[in-house]
């Protein structure tokens, strides 16, 4: 990713990622703060090759800013408190966010391990669908979401008379994907 499309990048993760890190941190100026340093660490790990996927870099942002306040919270009461009962992850007494909602650990977990496991079957009915979809929609879906084609490269590649015939064949087939995925995702989370 390139420094143009970073910057384009912080401007949207910034509107989507604020408002969430404001009720986690309980102001602005602490929201932008870690999300600032996440963005930075981002950049970082973007320009050392650290990050090799960047579907998306918005939520491993959001996460890496969750994470650095996290961190400071627990910095902080280690600082101010020794006793071991008085650190905001001891199961007894469960750190406070910003809001003055409690943080729960296991709470936490469990919303963490059902998330990913949503993902994990959202992830197992797409591959079913996939399998399912036929080859020429499969090359060029392909074609035009990952290898980032034009459509009259489509048009040529696949022999058809027109862009706007390339059009309706994607349109067509990307209704055939979701029709599968629907399908699909009933099937795994039953």
């Amino acid at each position: 990713m390139d420094r143009n499309s970073f910057d384009q990048f912080v401007v949207k993760a910034h509107e989507q990622c604020i408002p969430s890190l404001i009720k986690l941190t309980g102001s602005r100026a602490d929201a932008e703060d870690v999300l600032m340093e996440a963005l930075y660490k981002l950049w970082i790990n973007l320009e050392s090759g650290k990050v090799k996927h960047q579907a998306n870099l918005k939520g491993y942002a959001f996460t890496m800013a969750k994470n650095i306040w996290i961190n400071q919270k627990r910095k902080s009461v280690r600082e101010y408190s020794t006793d071991p009962h008085e650190l905001p992850l001891h199961e007894n007494q469960p750190m406070p966010y910003a809001s003055g909602e409690e943080f729960d650990p296991i709470v936490f977990q469990e919303e963490e391990e059902a998330a990913l496991s949503l993902k994990l079957q959202e992830e197992k009915a797409l591959h079913k669908a996939l399998k399912k979809l036929d080859t020429s929609c499969k090359n060029l879906l392909t074609n035009f979401i990952v290898k980032k084609y034009s459509l009259k490269k489509l048009q040529e590649k696949m022999g058809l008379a027109s862009t706007n015939a390339v059009k309706t064949a994607k349109y067509r087939c990307k209704k055939k994907l979701i029709a599968l995925y629907k399908e699909a995702i009933k099937d795994v989370t039953i």
